[in-house]
């Protein structure tokens, strides 16, 4: 059984990495161009040799899905009264930070993998004033990286599971259906939160390289 995850494993990174990468097609005029690169460079040296043009971009995107996310995601089930994610529990109730910062860690590092794959570092990926399109650009480049991202997610609960429960499946009886409903709730609540706030992040920082490219006002005044 361990085998045979394995190999399954292995196919499902492999098919990630060539549909993720390639979410946002560029222009018919570019393919042949992107496709000579990627030959060249490998699709793994994204991940073992990136390009990282703005170090302090990594330290902000850290901070955007590693606290404010997940920050936001307890926060709004206090407020509202709704049910806490099940990682807010994990060191007792009423104890929000050390459980918000254990999983917002696990919650950047999917994002950092998928910003990776996406080259977000890039400086051609954040800076670019002055380029028609900016805002549509920049959101499709973070789905895509988003989309890398949540399937590292979805691979990581997949692995959670396996290591507490085996192989099991809906049905099997109801101890292993409780917890795989409340896993797939929290998924979906990381997914949701980390899309709202990164979309958001990114479009502002896309809106910084945008106002760099104004000149300054004249107000004709001394």
């Amino acid at each position: 059984k361990f085998e045979k995850m394995k190999r399954w494993i292995s196919l499902i990174f492999v098919f990630l990495v060539n549909t993720t990468v390639a979410f946002v097609q560029p222009p018919r005029s570019t393919v042949s161009i992107c496709v000579k690169a990627e030959k060249e460079e490998g699709i793994f040296k994204r991940f073992t040799d990136p390009k990282i043009d703005d170090e302090g971009l990594v330290i902000a995107d850290y901070l955007m899905a590693g606290i404010v996310a997940p920050g936001l995601e307890a926060g709004l089930s206090v407020l509202l009264g709704l049910p806490p994610p099940s990682w807010t529990l994990a060191f007792g109730r009423g104890k929000l930070v050390a459980p918000t910062l254990f999983r917002g860690f696990n919650l950047a590092a999917a994002w950092l993998g998928g910003a990776l794959a996406a080259r977000l570092y890039e400086r051609q990926a954040y800076d670019f004033p002055g380029t028609p399109k900016r805002f549509q650009t920049t959101f499709l480049s973070t789905l895509k990286a988003g989309s890398f991202a949540t399937a590292l997610l979805i691979l990581s609960t997949q692995a959670a599971i396996f290591s507490q429960f085996g192989f099991v499946s809906f049905g099997d009886n109801p101890d292993t259906d409780f917890a795989l409903i409340k896993l797939s709730d929290d998924l979906l609540r990381d997914i949701s939160t980390e899309a709202l706030v990164l979309i958001s992040w990114r479009l502002f920082r896309t809106s910084l390289s945008y106002m760099d490219d104004q000149d300054p006002p004249m107000s004709g005044r001394r």
